[in-house]
């Protein structure tokens, strides 16, 4: 499982949106924590070992 945290400007945008539409981007998003290997691929030049 993979944690997803999400930043202020990306709350604030989610509570822009229309709620069906908001909870569709939610719901993907709950998606790829539980599947992540399926639903996305890894960022080529990312070092999550120094994200922080």
């Amino acid at each position: 499982m993979t944690d997803v945290e999400y930043t202020e400007k990306a709350v604030e945008h989610l509570e822009s949106l229309d709620p069906p539409i908001a909870g569709r981007i939610l719901n993907k998003v709950d998606e790829a924590t539980e599947w992540t290997e399926h639903r996305l691929e890894p960022l080529s030049g990312y070092d999550s070992t120094n994200s922080g």
